[in-house]
């Protein structure tokens, strides 16, 4: 009968599965926290004879900037079926947002009016989310949830050819989410503790229920730190294409910093053994033989040059020598001269 029944007492290894229900709360639920009331429709005594159905409502405490995935847990409050009773487990999932889009702690907004790359300043007006709360969650009104803030970029990467992906990035700095939810363990609640218990927080000599402790989270939410927003604006591609033309004899060097993967956050960069090999032996060693070979075509071609039949002396580079037309030569030497280069060679 106790079987049937469905109160077989069971410990945590044996326990069956928890009962998990999604709560969809709305971006401005979660920028800046609220109490959210659920209720539960539980099945008690599946496969029984005495099956039924019960609900009960729970409190979630949200906090300002909660993640989407956190869960809420309750022990023994879920489903009771002939293997015992099952935790319940509220998770978190965020509603779509008509103007924003949440990455993380930051919030994305898409400018939809393009610029050209060639402009290379991107400025515009763009909104902010900027919400009141009390104690239970945001203050809902019907204007004024949203300030405003100048977002400033460039296209140079567009304008260079180096991206093309049509969008270029104005990053507004604490526009973003509270952070008081960030870096924090995801699960709220305690499954080992019934309902009852976990409304009640023990500080020192206090007693603090989730009431209260939502009232100095609305305190806190004022001044708390935010993410970043961050603008994505439209960008047309350039009309012509940008070529760059290098000098003779110089080649360009790879951007190693592309090919490192360790580094950043203040760490020194380090070039890992097999990128470097493949590094030198494919673009740099090339690049070095190219450079090379080209200096000794040119050494050649220069020497080729100078062997043939130079050309006759112009008569400022005579005048240099004191040998031009001005130069005062007497007749005898011209004469002996003059014979000496005509004179036939003695016979043999």
């Amino acid at each position: 009968a106790q079987y049937e029944a469905g109160v077989v007492v069971t410990d945590e290894a044996t326990k069956p599965p928890p009962s998990c229900v999604e709560v969809v709360l709305s971006l401005e639920e979660m920028f800046c926290g609220c109490l959210k009331y659920q209720r539960y429709h539980r099945n008690l005594f599946l496969g029984t004879k005495w099956e039924r159905k019960d609900d009960d409502v729970f409190t979630l405490k949200v906090r300002p900037g909660e993640t989407p995935g956190a869960t809420f847990w309750f022990k023994e409050k879920g489903d009771v079926s002939t293997a015992g009773k099952s935790d319940l487990v509220f998770i978190t999932q965020q509603a779509p947002h008509s103007v924003y889009e949440r990455v993380g702690v930051d919030l994305w907004y898409r400018y939809l009016s393009p610029m050209a790359a060639e402009d290379l300043l991107f400025a515009a007006l763009v909104p902010t989310l900027e919400l009141e709360r009390n104690w239970q969650g945001p203050i809902k009104k019907e204007k004024d949830n949203y300030g405003y803030a100048i977002a400033v970029g460039n296209s140079l990467a567009a304008a260079l050819g180096h991206d093309r992906s049509g969008w270029g990035e104005a990053i507004v700095r604490g526009k973003g989410v509270p952070l008081l939810a960030a870096g924090e363990d995801a699960r709220r609640g305690q499954g080992e503790l019934d309902d009852k218990e976990q409304e009640l927080r023990y500080g020192l000599n206090e007693k603090k229920t989730v009431a209260m402790m939502a009232k100095e989270e609305a305190a806190a939410y004022v001044s708390a730190e935010r993410g970043d927003l961050v603008v994505k604006f439209a960008v047309l591609p350039p009309v012509k294409k940008r070529t760059v033309v290098m000098a003779v004899g110089t080649f360009s060097l790879p951007p190693l910093a592309m090919i490192t993967s360790e580094g950043g956050f203040g760490r020194e960069r380090v070039v890992p053994c097999a990128a470097l090999r493949s590094l030198l032996l494919g673009s740099l060693v090339p690049a070095v033989m190219i450079n090379l070979a080209s200096r000794q075509a040119t050494s050649a071609l220069a020497a080729s040059l100078s062997s043939t039949e130079p050309a006759p002396p112009s008569a400022a580079a005579l005048a240099a020598v004191g040998l031009g037309p001005e130069a005062k030569v007497p007749a005898a030497a011209a004469a002996k001269r003059s014979a000496k280069r005509h004179a036939l060679p003695p016979p043999p």
